[in-house]
C-alpha cells in the first residue's frame, strides 16, 4: 500500500481528482445559483400575481379571500391574502378572517412600510418565511399576498445533493477510469523505462527497452533512452580502451625512467632517451636539445637515426630569443607547445633534415622552475599528436631532468673526485719523499738466518708488481738456506744484483709481491719468496697478504704523521721559546742580540747578520757592497751570511 502512495500513479490521480474536485465545484456552484434564482424568479411571479389580476380588473377583490383561488395562483405554499385601504391602511377583506377590520400596525407579522408606496409601486419583500408582495391599486386599495419558501428551499437542497452526489460518483469513476488507463498505458512503459535504467547503472550496458515503440512522447523517451544506453556502452568501452592504452603508455613511461635512473653518462643518458622514446611510440622524431645558459642557445645533444647525428654533427643549435621556433617558444614560456599542423604555423621553423614532419611537439625538460632543455617530438601525420601524448611525455620530460640533472652531478662529482686523488696523490708523494730526508733507510727485510741479505731489493717480483701496480704472483729458481734474521734491506742505488745475491736466490721458486699503496699512491711494496719449488699461492694466502699490505700501509702513514707531528711539535716550542726570550728584551739593541744568539744556537749558524732600514737604504747598501766586496756584508737572496 505504501508503494502505491508513492507511485507516480496515485500522484497523477490524485492531481486528477483534485482538479475535477475543483472543476466541478465552480461548475456545481454556478449551476445551483442559476437553479435557485430561477426558483425565486417563479416565487415572485406568483406572489406578484394576484395584485397584478386585481389592478387589471381581471380578478375581483373577495377573489382574495378566497383560498381555492389563491392556491390555484400562487400554489401550495399560500399563507395570507388580503385588500387593504391605502389611506387608512384598514383591513377591507382577508384570507384569514380574523384580520378583518384591523388595522395593519395592529397585524403581527406585517411591517406598515411596506404600504408606503407610490401609486404605480410593488413591493416584493422576501422575511425569514416566505414572500411579501404588496400592489397599489389606483391609491385606493393594496393587494397584499404572503408565500412560504419551504418547498422552494427543500428544492434548492434537493439540487445541490443530486449535483454533490453526481459529481462525486462522475469523479470516482472519472478518476479510476484515468488511473487504470494510466496505469496501463503509461505506468507500465514507466516503468519499463526505469527497469532498464535501472539495469544500466548496475553495469548491464547492453539493456534496451524492447517490443513495440510507439510514437507518442513516452516512445521518444524510451528511444532516447536506448540511444543514451548505446552511447554510454560506446563511450565505456573507448574509455576502456584509452585507460589500457594510457596504462600502456604509463607502463612504458616508468619503464623508460628506470632505465634511465643507472645511466649516469650523459651522451649515453640522451641516446637512450631519444631512442626509447621514437621505437616505443612510433613517432617520426625525437630530439632534445640541453640549453646553454652562457650565451642562451639551445644546443642539439641527441637526435634520433641519420637525421640526429647529422644535424648533431652540424652543431645545430637554436637562440632562445628566436621568433620562429617551437623549440624556443617552449623554453620562454615553460610550458608544452603543440602546434597539429606546422605548415600552417608562421611560427614554426622547417628542417630540411625532416621534410615529412606534420605536426611537432616542444615539451620543456624541466628541474624545479629550470628549463635545462627541451624534448622534441614530431609527426609525419596532421594532428598526429594529440593531449594523451602530452600527458605520457610530459612525466618523461621530468624524469630526463632529474636523470640529466644526476649525470651532470655525477660528472661534476667525478671531476672534483679526481682532482681531490691528485692532490692526495701529488700530497703523499710529496709527504713521502720528504719523510725519505730524514729517514734514509726504508727498506727491510727478513731472511733466513744463514743468507746473506740481498744486495738489491728491486726483485724481479717487486718490479712487476710496481709497473702493474697490483698483487703478481712469479717463479725464479736458485738455491736456499735455513734461519731468519730482520735487517735493513740494501737501497737500490747501492747497484744490480751481485753474485751473491744470484747465489741467494737460487734457492726461491715461488715469488709473491703486492705494492703497498695510499689511495692510488704507491709507498712501498711488501716481497714474500718460498724455496718450496712446489709451492703454489692461494686466493685466501693471496687475499691475505693483500689485507695485510693494506693495513701496513696505513700503519706506516700514521707512524709518518705522528713522527711529522713530533717535528712540527718541536718546532713550535722552539719558534715559542725563541719568541718569549726575544719579547722578554727590553731594548732595541737587547732585542737584536737576543734574536741574533737564539737563531744562531738553533740553527748552527756561524753568523747570523741583522740590518735595520727602509727597503731603499737597505738596497742601496747592498749594491754599494757588492762593488766593494764588503766581507762583512751579506746578499739580501741568502738567508745567512
Amino acid at each position: 500500500m505504501k508503494r502505491f502512495f508513492n507511485s507516480l500513479t496515485f500522484k497523477i490521480g490524485i492531481i486528477i481528482v483534485l482538479m475535477e474536485i475543483v472543476i466541478l465545484a465552480v461548475i456545481g456552484f454556478i449551476y445551483i445559483r442559476q437553479f435557485t434564482n430561477e426558483i425565486d424568479e417563479r416565487i415572485k411571479t406568483r406572489v406578484e400575481l394576484p395584485g397584478i389580476l386585481v389592478d387589471q380588473g381581471l380578478l375581483s377583490l373577495q377573489a382574495v379571500t378566497d383560498e381555492e383561488i389563491m392556491t390555484e395562483l400562487v400554489g401550495e405554499e399560500l399563507i395570507d391574502g388580503m385588500i387593504v385601504d391605502y389611506h387608512d391602511r384598514f383591513v377591507m377583506f382577508a384570507l384569514d378572517s380574523s384580520n378583518e377590520k384591523k388595522y395593519i400596525k395592529d397585524i403581527p407579522g406585517i411591517e406598515p412600510d411596506w404600504f408606503e408606496l407610490d401609486p404605480t409601486q410593488t413591493l416584493l419583500e422576501e422575511t425569514s418565511d416566505g414572500w411579501v408582495s404588496v400592489n397599489n391599486i389606483k391609491n385606493v386599495f393594496s393587494v397584499y399576498v404572503k408565500v412560504g419558501n419551504r418547498q422552494t428551499e427543500l428544492e434548492k437542497r434537493r439540487i445541490v445533493v443530486m449535483f454533490a452526489g453526481g459529481s462525486t460518483v462522475a469523479v470516482a469513476l472519472t478518476s479510476m477510469a484515468i488511473i487504470l488507463l494510466f496505469n496501463s498505458v503509461i505506468s507500465i512503459r514507466i516503468s519499463q523505462l526505469l527497469n532498464v535504467l535501472r539495469r544500466v547503472t548496475s553495469g548491464e550496458l547492453g539493456a534496451r527497452v524492447e517490443g513495440k515503440i510507439s510514437p507518442d512522447q513516452i516512445g521518444v523517451l524510451q528511444n532516447e533512452v536506448n540511444t543514451m544506453a548505446g552511447q554510454l556502452q560506446q563511450t565505456i568501452e573507448t574509455l576502456e580502451e584509452q585507460v589500457v592504452e594510457r596504462t600502456r603508455g604509463l607502463e612504458t613511461v616508468v619503464e623508460i625512467s628506470q632505465r634511465l635512473i643507472g645511466i649516469l653518462d650523459l651522451s649515453d643518458l640522451l641516446h637512450q632517451v631519444v631512442t626509447l622514446t621514437k621505437e616505443t611510440f612510433d613517432f617520426y622524431h625525437v630530439h632534445i636539445y640541453l640549453l646553454d645558459e652562457q650565451d642562451q642557445t639551445l644546443r642539439l645533444a641527441e637526435g634520433y637515426g641519420q637525421a640526429g647525428a647529422e644535424m648533431k654533427r652540424q652543431g645545430h643549435h637554436i637562440s632562445l630569443t628566436a621568433p620562429r621556433s617551437l623549440v624556443a617558444r617552449a623554453t620562454r614560456e615553460k610550458q608544452c607547445i603543440v602546434v597539429e599542423d606546422v605548415r600552417s604555423d608562421p611560427t614554426w621553423l622547417p628542417n630540411p633534415l625532416l621534410p615529412d614532419t606534420r605536426s611537432e611537439m616542444a615539451i620543456p625538460v624541466m628541474s624545479g622552475q629550470e628549463v635545462i632543455g627541451v624534448l622534441d617530438v614530431q609527426s609525419e601525420e596532421v594532428s598526429g599528436l594529440t593531449p594523451e601524448d602530452e600527458i605520457l611525455l610530459q612525466p618523461l620530460a621530468n624524469q630526463v631532468a632529474v636523470a640529466v640533472r644526476n649525470a651532470r652531478v655525477f660528472t661534476q662529482t667525478q671531476k672534483a673526485l679526481e682532482e681531490a686523488q691528485n692532490l692526495q696523490r701529488l700530497y703523499t708523494g710529496q709527504a713521502w719523499e720528504k719523510f725519505s730526508i730524514f729517514r734514509p733507510t726504508t727498506d727491510y727485510e727478513v731472511r733466513q738466518p744463514d743468507l746473506q741479505p740481498l744486495q738489491n731489493i728491486a726483485t724481479p717480483e717487486a718490479v712487476t708488481a710496481l709497473q702493474h701496480r697490483q698483487t703478481v704472483d712469479l717463479r725464479i729458481g736458485g738455491s736456499a738456506g735455513n734461519g731468519s734474521d730482520l735487517s735493513p734491506a740494501r737501497s737500490p742505488e747501492q747497484g744490480k744484483d751481485t753474485p751473491g745475491d744470484v747465489e741467494r736466490l737460487a734457492g726461491f721458486e715461488s715469488a709473491l709481491a703486492t705494492p703497498l699503496k695510499l689511495g692510488d699512491e704507491i709507498i712501498g711494496v711488501l716481497g714474500i719468496r718460498d724455496d718450496d719449488p712446489e709451492r703454489r699461492w692461494t686466493e685466501e694466502e693471496i687475499a691475505l697478504i693483500e689485507a695485510v699490505s693494506e693495513q701496513m700501509s696505513l700503519a706506516l702513514e700514521n707512524a709518518r704523521l705522528f713522527d711529522e707531528t713530533g717535528r712540527r711539535a718541536s718546532r713550535e716550542r722552539l719558534i715559542a721559546d725563541v719568541t718569549r726570550r726575544i719579547w722578554a728584551s727590553g731594548e732595541l739593541e737587547q732585542v737584536m742580540q737576543t734574536a741574533v744568539e737564539q737563531l744562531g744556537k738553533t740553527l748552527d749558524a756561524s753568523r747570523v747578520i741583522i740590518r735595520l732600514g727602509t727597503e731603499e737604504q737597505l738596497t742601496q747598501k747592498a749594491v754599494t757592497n757588492r762593488t766593494n766586496a764588503d766581507p762583512d756584508t751579506v746578499d739580501l737572496n741568502d738567508s745567512s751570511g
